[in-house]
């Protein structure tokens, strides 16, 4: 492994993540997290779902609205799945980068897609290499789940707290096997993830952004060092660390993150000098926003939405959902639009 694998001068830290817990369309649901959790990541996006037994994985480089069209989405059938999409985290900018990963393990298939930055990713990858473990990727995920292979036989929850007590940094965390869903964040609580309610279904996603485009309640954070198993009986909380100083990344507030996010509480950015979040802390061009919420909500009053997935289903053309720019990625759907608004001009999404 090159020891300059991580030597460009990019942020290395941001991705955005959703899953779903028991709904009928759980990758068309997935992909309208994906789609709200945009600005969080634009060089690629995958889905991973199951139907309790087989795994269905895609992925690809590009924009959600991009790389999810209909007959993509036809492809990941189930009821529960995970998402991700990836802004310059660590590793280069190519498909074997692109998350969820899945894989097969004596337990059975996992898929992992992972939002943070470990600082002892590189040490741990040249540790396990020197005994013979091969890397597919050189993303920090990967490292994860190497660990988790290696772990001693136990409960998944186990095995979890044993690979991540051996990472340093920030990590939140979304694991999907056929028989839970696994929500984790650090001990520090340094990236967001918060817990949802859609009807019957469990929400999990970074930002609430996510859960108001489709009308989901949110329930709460995922506790720092705390890992959330959702199975069919609902969510357990398993207090696998014991939480430290409350941070979170400066560039939460003013860079990354949509404004008016609510998923950070009273903690203190990492790195900023202040006792709390800025109360309206906005990132250049903010004021461009869009909200999608609002027309989904338009649409459900106007009966037009049956089903989460019956718009792309129905031949709207993907290619419409891009906007002018990261953030305008929410630019709507032509079904969400209002009447008389201008349809984006395809030639904006590239600048």
């Amino acid at each position: 492994m090159s020891a300059t694998w991580r030597d460009d001068d990019r942020f290395h830290d941001e991705c955005g993540l959703f899953g779903i817990w028991n709904h009928p369309e759980a990758a068309n649901v997935t992909y309208l997290g994906l789609y709200a959790l945009q600005h969080r990541g634009q060089e690629s996006a995958g889905i991973a779902a199951t139907d309790g037994h087989a795994f269905h994985t895609e992925k690809a480089m590009g924009w959600v609205a991009d790389v999810f069209h209909p007959e993509r989405l036809r492809r990941l059938p189930g009821h529960r799945a995970i998402g991700h999409v990836r802004y310059s985290t660590s590793g280069s900018s190519n498909l074997k980068n692109a998350q969820p990963i899945t894989a097969n393990t004596a337990r059975g298939p996992i898929s992992i897609a992972h939002n943070g930055n470990l600082t002892n990713a590189e040490a741990l990858r040249k540790e396990m290499e020197r005994d013979g473990a091969i890397f597919q990727s050189t993303s920090d995920t990967e490292v994860i789940l190497h660990l988790l292979a290696r772990a001693p036989a136990g409960t998944l929850e186990d095995q979890l707290r044993h690979a991540l007590a051996q990472v340093k940094g920030a990590y939140s965390l979304l694991v999907l096997t056929p028989e839970a869903m696994y929500a984790i964040r650090d001990p520090n609580g340094f990236r967001p993830l918060t817990l949802g309610r859609l009807d019957d279904a469990w929400v999990v996603a970074s930002e609430t952004c996510a859960l108001d485009l489709m009308e989901a309640k949110v329930e709460r954070d995922v506790e720092p060092g705390e890992i959330l198993v959702i199975e069919n009986g609902g969510p357990r909380s398993v207090r696998a660390f014991p939480p430290g100083e409350k941070l979170s990344c400066v560039f939460e507030y003013v860079y990354f993150a949509r404004p008016g996010l609510g998923t950070l509480g009273p903690q203190r950015p990492h790195g900023a000098q202040v006792d709390g979040p800025p109360a309206r802390a906005r990132a250049p061009g903010a004021g461009r926003h869009r909200d999608p919420g609002a027309r989904l909500r338009r649409q459900r009053r106007a009966g037009l939405l049956g089903g989460v997935g019956d718009t792309l289903r129905d031949g709207a053309d993907p290619q419409s959902l891009r906007g002018a720019d990261v953030h305008r990625a929410q630019a709507g759907h032509p079904a969400l639009r209002r009447e008389g608004e201008a349809q984006p001009d395809a030639r904006d999404a590239a600048g």
